[in-house]
Order: C-alpha cells, then sequence, then structure tokens
C-alpha cells in the first residue's frame, strides 16, 4: 500500500448536471484515463447509450449516459476508491475528515496505534456534481492509495444489465458479480494486477455459491 500524488489537471471543475457529451470531456481533462467502454443495450429503449469506466491514481470512476444523443444527460457518475486521512491535530481536522466520509466503511489497522492518519476509508461516491471539489476536499484532509487495501462494494454494471422479470435480489447480485469480473477482465495489465483479479474474482465466484 502505498499513497499516490493525485493531481488534479483542472481544478475548476465543479460542474452541475452537464451534458454527458460535456461531462466525459471534463473527466479527461481532470485526469482519468478510459479504461473501459461499452454501449448499454436497453430493449425497452431504441437510445443508444453508454457506460463508460475512467481510471487515475488509485481513484476508479464509472459513467452513464441516458436519454441517448439527443437529450445528452449523465445517468450516473461515481468514484470508488481506498483513501487514508492526514493525522488529525484539532477539531476543524475532525470535522473536514467527517465531511468527506459519506458511502463507505473504515478498515481499521493492526495493533495498538488508532490514531486517524493509520486508518483506511474504503469508499464510494455520487459525483453527477461537483466531481472536482469532491476529490479537492478529500486531498486537503488525506490522500488515496493504491493498490487497494481492500475492495470496495463495486458493481461494474449498467442500469440495464440488471434488468429482470423478478425482483430477485440473490439472482440479481449473482448476475452483477459475473459481469463486473468480465468487465475486470478488460482492464489494462497493470491495473488488474494491482488490484490483485485473482483473488477478486475467487471472492466473486465464492459469492456466487
Amino acid at each position: 500500500m502505498r499513497t499516490v500524488n493525485f493531481k488534479l489537471k483542472n481544478k475548476n471543475l465543479n460542474f452541475d448536471q452537464y451534458k454527458y457529451r460535456e461531462y466525459y470531456r471534463s473527466v479527461l481533462d481532470v485526469g482519468f484515463v478510459e479504461i473501459h467502454k461499452h454501449l448499454i443495450i436497453d430493449k425497452a429503449s431504441k437510445e443508444n447509450n453508454i457506460y463508460r469506466i475512467f481510471f487515475c491514481d488509485g481513484v476508479f470512476l464509472t459513467l452513464e449516459s441516458y436519454g441517448g444523443y439527443s437529450q445528452d444527460c449523465v445517468n450516473s457518475a461515481n468514484i470508488y476508491y481506498n483513501w487514508r486521512p492526514n493525522r488529525v491535530e484539532n477539531k476543524k481536522d475532525e470535522s473536514l475528515l467527517y465531511a468527506v466520509t459519506k458511502s463507505g466503511h473504515w478498515r481499521r489497522p493492526d495493533g495498538k496505534d488508532i490514531s486517524w492518519d493509520k486508518f483506511v476509508w474504503i469508499g464510494s461516491c455520487d459525483v453527477r456534481s461537483g466531481l472536482g471539489y469532491t476529490l479537492e476536499e478529500h486531498l486537503k484532509v488525506g490522500k488515496f492509495i493504491w493498490p487497494w487495501i481492500e475492495f470496495p462494494f463495486i458493481w461494474f454494471v449498467d442500469y440495464s444489465q440488471t434488468k429482470g422479470d423478478n425482483n430477485d435480489l440473490r439472482e440479481i447480485g449473482k448476475k452483477a458479480d459475473i459481469i463486473t469480473k468480465n468487465v475486470i477482465e478488460t482492464f489494462p495489465e497493470q491495473i488488474k494486477i494491482d488490484l490483485k483479479i485473482s483473488e477478486i474474482t475467487d471472492r466473486l465466484t465464492r459469492k456466487r455459491r
């Protein structure tokens, strides 16, 4: 595990409800690299929508369109990461820390040293608006780490892939795990190595049993 010097190429990206194509260009401006893309196959609609995954210094970003070429809307945008806070010196630092730890959980370190800078937050965040702001706030009080020490809860699926004739959550979960495994297999080799891909796919396989 190491911290990474995540640097925003463009810090003026506190956009809100951008059109999909504009959001896509802005994500590249931040410094993310696209590592996966597929068309969304929605039989109930004739629209051509796209699901993309980006990566930059330990942070994955998923971006999904809706409304086809004409409406060009952002349907979803999320980041997934492992993040370690700086040492907390005062109440202000602690309040900033709580402000950025929303969806996820703490991974407590082994041993007796339980200072904040030894903890790791395994998290995710909705970034349909304020992507630049969200990243900056995390970087004010901590650093992203890579390789990850724990895989956050992620399903690399688009909105159409978990639709079905029933609402069996177990079956939906199994299907999403299979799709996620297959998507990860398309990632660049070094990312798969750093993710310890064999451990992840083994975990997904065990969940399906």
